[in-house]
């Protein structure tokens, strides 16, 4: 047989119906709450790049014409405590050197507030992304159930740092002291983006709360049936602890054969004649029975049974 007939057959085997059926399989309610969350990064990221949180009307001829979190946009502004004769004219980064006198005024300690509350929002999105990815793509999947939970502690902190820095502007915009002829501006589109984004990581937190207790249910619906499956053996542990071979009856031993045999391993007596068989101490009950009716015994590092 070829190695490419060799390595078509383990692509059918392996892509065959037994391996799809067998094979782990994330779950319904983890892919919709991490399609919601990646929506909800998706969206948060245009309304923090977007210059339309706030506009001025359209037949008013303000100077002001639109504003962003990191950009503002006027049409020959003049800033009246200004003492220069320069106008302002066109879209420009918040940290243009150009806006330079103006800085403080641009941004006010609410504002600055805000920026820092959306780009929080943004992080914290982002950082749920990468760590729901991880059982996604079944690494790590020990820990399943702490990344979920640890996802969902980042979508919550994602919302209330998006709804924190949207209730400031939405409070905040139309105060006389920040922009002139308040009344002719308005909320624009990215702000509702920013609010769409905070309600789509709400709704992502709430489906990650509930597969994080879907999943535990079941990692310990697992635990219990491997425990039924493989029962732990008496004496916590027999396996492990090597047995050793027994003191001839002529040496000076304080103890003798039997008095050492059952003082080493018979601290459990079984509830029934049946249960000797089916126990790990049953060679040794063998072993016993053999020395007291005078059979010759075998002997090796680990087992002891009567010829």
């Amino acid at each position: 047989m070829s190695s490419s007939m060799a390595d078509g057959d383990l692509s059918v085997i392996s892509e065959g119906p037994t391996m799809r059926k067998y094979r782990h399989r994330t779950s319904y309610l983890l892919l919709t709450a991490s399609y919601i969350g990646l929506l909800g990064l998706l969206t948060i990221i245009i309304a923090f790049s977007s210059p339309y949180w706030l506009s001025s009307h359209k037949y008013t001829y303000s100077s002001f014409v639109r504003l962003g979190l990191w950009t503002f946009c006027f049409d020959h502004y003049k800033h009246p405590p200004y003492q220069y004769d320069e106008t302002f004219t066109g879209c420009r980064w918040i940290y243009d050197p150009k806006y330079y006198n103006i800085r403080d005024w641009l941004q006010p300690g609410w504002f600055i507030f805000v920026q820092v509350m959306m780009t929080f929002s943004m992080v914290f999105s982002l950082l749920a992304l990468i760590t729901i990815s991880l059982p996604i793509m079944h690494y790590l999947l020990r820990y399943n159930v702490v990344l979920i939970g640890l996802t969902f502690l980042l979508e919550i902190f994602s919302t209330i740092s998006g709804f924190l820095g949207c209730l400031v502007f939405g409070i905040k915009h139309d105060v006389r002291s920040w922009l002139m002829n308040p009344r002719f501006n308005h909320l624009d589109w990215s702000y509702y983006i920013a609010l769409l984004s905070i309600l789509l990581n709400f709704l992502a937190a709430i489906l990650f709360a509930f597969e994080c207790r879907r999943a535990r249910s079941r990692r310990q619906r697992f635990t219990n049936l491997i425990y039924n499956m493989h029962p732990r053996s008496p004496g916590n542990g027999f396996e492990t602890v090597p047995l050793k071979n027994l003191p001839s009856p002529g040496t000076s031993s304080p103890l003798s054969a039997q008095h050492y045999q059952q003082n080493r391993f018979n601290k459990q007596s079984p509830r029934s004649p049946d249960s000797i068989h089916s126990s790990p101490y049953a060679s040794i009950s063998r072993f016993s029975q053999g020395q007291q009716q005078g059979y010759p015994i075998k002997s090796s590092p680990r087992h002891f049974t009567a010829v």
